[in-house]
């Protein structure tokens, strides 16, 4: 058997088209081209003085389907192949999940969501005190609820009545199960204090009480919290 032993050319790894695993593919011809290959299956870039691959998407373009000779060597013999050029195969990408926009509840200055990844993810801004009674949650229930912003222009921020990351655990005497029921419980306050049933709100926070006037509570959401880029909440009036 004849060796080959031209200074060109690249031993094919993987079988393709008419192309054989072995065989020393040497040269690419078309219409314009004329493109020898390197020990490293690399060819002279046309537009700049450097290498490049043959699946390079400029030079397979480049190429006249039909009209595409690949010269070679198998069992030691040349051989031309005509091969019309054809797509690079590309394993297809992986899938994101949608973005799903967090769940959150607007009420009196205060942004009520349930722990997730992003809350977590800034430690260094949750107070230890917090961070502490949010693993004990995590351990007890599934939802874990918290206070995750408190407009810092707002009376309950200005009198520390909670801090940002506290877990909320009931609404007046309600232990709260999950979003839904927290807004639930608090839409229902607010209809009570629209219609003059109700002054006060009790939150627990953390295994403490904390004491609300529903009335500041509202000077808060719709004086205040405007300053802040936090959408309209469960006591501001509908207009």
């Amino acid at each position: 058997m004849n060796k080959y032993t031209g200074s060109k050319g690249a031993i094919v790894s993987n079988s393709f088209g008419k192309i054989k695993q072995g065989d020393i593919l040497w040269q690419i011809s078309s219409r314009n081209v004329c493109a020898d290959l390197d020990r490293f299956g690399l060819i002279n870039d046309s537009a700049r003085p450097s290498k490049i691959q043959i699946d390079n998407q400029t030079f397979i373009l480049s190429l006249t389907p039909g009209e595409t000779v690949l010269r070679i060597w198998r069992n030691g013999k040349p051989l031309d192949i005509l091969q019309s050029p054809c797509k690079k195969v590309e394993s297809a990408p992986k899938r994101w999940n949608e973005y799903v926009a967090p769940d959150f509840i607007v009420f009196g200055g205060m942004v009520i969501q349930e722990l997730n990844s992003l809350i977590l993810s800034a430690p260094d801004e949750i107070p230890n005190q917090s961070m502490l009674h949010i693993a004990q949650s995590i351990q007890s229930d599934k939802n874990v609820i918290c206070i995750s912003f408190v407009s810092p222009s707002s009376s309950t921020a200005q009198e520390r009545l909670v801090q940002p990351y506290e877990v909320l655990t009931h609404v007046g005497r309600s232990a709260v199960r999950n979003m839904d029921h927290a807004r639930s419980l608090l839409e229902s306050i607010a209809a009570r204090y629209f219609s003059n049933d109700q002054d006060y709100l009790r939150l627990t926070v953390q295994n403490r009480q904390v004491w609300f006037d529903l009335e500041i509570l509202e000077e808060d959401e719709t004086e205040h919290c405007t300053d802040n880029a936090v959408p309209e909440g469960l006591l501001t009036k509908p207009r």
